[in-house]
């Protein structure tokens, strides 16, 4: 009978005394960010250059996370180029993009079937499932895999020896190695490190200087989470991202998709402080970061729900990514497996990306963004960063866009009569000459006029 088979398995093993004596849920008061401590305004400033942190991300983007709790509500499409045809310093997340279940009606619905949805990620080896002992119980659950500054320190540094952790700088010297080299020998020092007894493996990018250049987060967790599969051992390993290149859920998700079991956004976290301290956000600090960190996880339910997917665990290393303009040798060392049709960016072109962002991050005589005057800055209290690709609205200064400023101001124009002028033309300088006549400035009787066309609307 049913009811026989499950007792009979209820009462195999005592289930839930080593639940109670062994699971461990590091869970904290809502002061748990109170010990973060602000960095200097000069360094956070390099930081935010270095990773290519805009204006655009911090006003539009984080700022409306710590405010709010979610995402900036923002109209469907893209008319930028994409990440490969860019004339900007693009992310290595811009090239890729989600994929989703093609059907008609959401697959989940991660609102009204929240009771099926869950980010809870788990520290510690995964232990032969058909061996079932005390041990498997020992392993620290978090709520999400967006940790807080309380929670990273209490994760790193576990006494524990099957919660060993070591640290593992991405940072290389550029006269010294390659990129590609860089990631070869970090994913080498990963393996001899998880083969002496590391369990969780940290991948950092904190510790920069002027000349040293960061192997950015996405193509190192790929990199590393591929290698220790290779090698047999990824089962006894956990990968921690403590990094500055992670701002909003899709950075989020790439991360997570591609191995890694939590991440620690700690320029996320600097820059809201920032925010917070200049009045940008009206709430505590610790209400600040709360919300950022739930706005990142309701962006994480929506990207799973859109495969139907209810668990980030069986969200974790699934790689449901397509890449768009990334080259094979990229693809085989940091994203084997992924789906990449055209080929595009390779470690020589996403490095010298790095270098340029590192002149920039290092150079103190351009530290001021062109979208507002030092007056405007001050008296808002908007730090100097570096100006936005626009992304989320038009600039003259940003990337070309596929319909331009001028084009969408005249669509909404109604001719009041007469003729109906040419849209790609328009009358400027125009004034009445002494018999009453309309002319141009300097006695012209001729119309001065200016062709409008795609290649001159927007500045380069």
């Amino acid at each position: 009978m049913p009811e026989e088979i499950d007792a009979q398995l209820k009462s195999a093993k005592p289930y839930r005394q080593w639940i109670k004596d062994s699971a461990n849920r590091p869970e904290f008061s809502s002061e748990d960010d109170c010990s973060l401590v602000p960095v200097p305004s000069d360094e956070l400033l390099r930081l935010q250059k270095l990773f290519n942190f805009s204006f655009e991300e911090r006003d539009q983007i984080l700022r409306v996370l710590a405010q709010d709790g979610q995402e900036a509500v923002g109209s469907m499409g893209d008319d930028t180029p994409m990440a490969v045809l860019s004339q900007k310093v693009r992310s290595p997340f811009d090239y890729l993009r989600q994929q989703f279940a093609q059907v008609t009606n959401p697959p989940i619905d991660p609102i009204r079937e929240a009771v099926v949805m869950s980010l809870n990620s788990v520290f510690g080896p995964e232990r032969n499932m058909f061996d079932e002992t005390a041990e498997h119980a020992k392993r620290p659950e978090v709520r999400s895999p967006v940790l807080s500054h309380e929670k990273f320190t209490n994760v790193t540094t576990r006494s524990e020896p099957y919660l060993k952790s070591t640290t593992f700088d991405l940072c290389y010297d550029p006269s010294e190695l390659s990129l590609k080299d860089a990631i070869l020998r970090l994913t080498r020092h990963v393996i001899e490190a998880v083969e002496e007894g590391t369990v969780i493996v940290v991948l950092s990018d904190r510790n920069i200087c002027e000349n040293r250049l960061p192997i950015h987060a996405l193509l190192a967790t790929g990199a590393v989470h591929h290698a220790l599969i290779d090698s047999g051992l990824r089962c006894k390993t956990n990968i921690l991202v403590a990094t500055g290149t992670v701002r909003d859920p899709h950075q989020m998700a790439c991360l997570i998709g591609y191995g890694a079991t939590a991440v620690y956004p700690y320029l996320a976290y600097q820059s809201i402080i920032e925010l917070v301290n200049s009045g940008e956000v009206q709430l505590k600090l610790n209400e600040a970061l709360q919300h950022y960190r739930k706005g990142i996880n309701k962006g994480l339910l929506k990207v799973l729900s859109k495969m139907g997917i209810s668990t980030i665990a069986s969200y974790r290393g699934a790689q449901l990514f397509e890449a768009i303009g990334v080259h094979e040798d990229v693809v085989e060392l940091c994203l084997k497996g992924t789906v990449s049709r055209i080929s595009g960016a390779s470690f020589d072109d996403f490095e010298d990306d790095q270098k340029k962002l590192a002149r920039y991050a290092f150079n103190p005589m351009r530290p001021i963004t062109r979208w507002w005057s030092a007056q405007i800055r001050a008296r808002r209290g908007i730090p100097r960063v570096q100006p936005g690709r626009g992304d989320a609205a038009a600039k003259s200064s940003a990337e070309r866009r596929l319909q331009v400023l001028p084009t969408i101001r005249r669509s909404g124009e109604q001719p009041s009569g007469g003729d109906v002028p040419r849209s790609d033309e328009a009358e400027v300088g125009r004034k009445p000459d002494s018999a009453g006549r309309s002319g141009t400035a300097g006695g012209h009787s001729q119309t001065l006029r200016l062709r409008r066309d795609v290649a001159g609307c927007v500045e380069p």
